[in-house]
């Protein structure tokens, strides 16, 4: 016997269901081919169209029409590759605003589909605001900490220039006795160094290298910064898909920031003899993996300790965390340690910016 037509299989409702009709999302049933069977009330709410009107109608055209992805999912489920899938879809059309959908879709009989459908437009707005906001937030902060490595260099420096000269000039008299003499030595050399650890603070704050030339570049400078301060380890970078490009401004600031404290951190506590760095771009974030074949500690240990306040990695977690990123750290005493940070890369910024000329 023929199968029926589109008509009649439209107008076969499953048997009334109180738990579908009355549901709080928009929920509809369609047939393997995807025409709707069935469709509850949220769901005549959602699309703004008579019940007996959607009945029969393709879903996957009243969800933006071709190309989009439900009609993927659709020959996955039909065919029973999966009995489950979700994705996300947009709707738009000339009479109102673009919305963003969440679509599950679910094998509800060997011949029927149930498709659930979330509006997550305000999700969306909501997430967009909160990037904007980071990206405002970050962008205050870089001015503040360049605003501070100006005065710091500029106040503080100049009144080390002074003692430094001041204290030449002592050095010169003839009259001083040996311990008068060992004494001056010493406020020279703390002098000296407080001028070095200035100049460090100043130049880790301002990160001009990075705003001119790019985190490459800006990286590679560090890591040779590094080497010739601490040359019992050996240092190596690997980023070679970040070269060529430029990442959105407030992204590179983050990355390098989070490699600074990082080797700040095997500098301190590690006592390595290898570090490895890996800045790694994917189509929508950056892995930065930082691994070390050092002393390593027991991560469970420290974090009750001190939430991990004494390796400075609270503040790369939160760091991370503030743009919507992620830190892992997989280390044991003796082991060396590897952390592992994942940074998206905002949506409307995916495109690679271009260097200042």
């Amino acid at each position: 016997m023929a199968p029926p037509d589109v008509a009649a299989r439209s107008l076969e409702l499953p048997a009334y269901d109180v738990a579908f009709e009355y549901a709080l999302d928009c929920q509809v049933i369609t047939d393997l081919e995807g025409l709707i069977l069935n469709v509850n009330h949220p769901g005549v709410k959602f699309f703004g169209m008579d019940k007996q009107f959607l009945l029969g109608k393709p879903l996957g055209f009243l969800m933006g029409g071709l190309p989009n992805p439900f009609y993927e999912r659709l020959v996955r489920l039909a065919t029973g590759v999966v009995d489950s899938c979700s994705f996300e879809a947009r709707i738009a059309d000339a009479f109102s605003p673009a919305r963003h959908l969440l679509v599950i879709g679910v094998l509800n009989s060997p011949a029927t589909i149930r498709w659930v459908i979330r509006d997550t437009t305000a999700w969306k707005q909501a997430e967009a605001a909160r990037v904007d906001l980071v990206r405002k937030l970050i962008s205050v902060q870089e001015e503040e900490r360049r605003k501070f490595a100006r005065d710091l260099h500029d106040n503080v420096g100049q009144l080390l220039t002074g003692l430094t000269l001041a204290l030449d000039v002592v050095a010169k008299a003839q009259s001083l006795t040996p311990e008068q003499q060992r004494a001056l030595a010493l406020a020279q050399r703390i002098a000296g160094e407080m001028k070095q650890t200035i100049h460090d603070i100043a130049h880790g704050l301002r990160s001009t290298l990075l705003e001119r030339v790019g985190l490459h570049t800006s990286l590679l400078q560090l890591i040779a910064d590094w080497q010739a301060h601490d040359s019992s380890a050996e240092l190596e970078l690997e980023a070679d898909t970040i070269e060529n490009a430029r990442l959105p401004r407030d992204v590179e600031s983050i990355v390098y920031a989070l490699v600074q404290e990082g080797l700040t951190n095997v500098h301190r506590h590690a006592r390595a003899k290898h570090v490895q760095v890996q800045v790694t771009r994917e189509s929508d974030h950056i892995i930065i993996k930082i691994s070390d074949d050092g002393v390593g500690f027991d991560v469970n240990l420290a974090a009750h300790q001190t939430g991990l306040g004494r390796l400075g990695l609270v503040g790369m977690r939160e760091r991370a965390e503030l743009v919507g990123g992620t830190l892992n750290i997989s280390t044991a005493p003796g082991k060396g340690t590897i952390v592992t940070t994942w940074i998206p890369i905002p949506e409307e910024l995916h495109q690679s910016e271009e260097p200042d000329a």
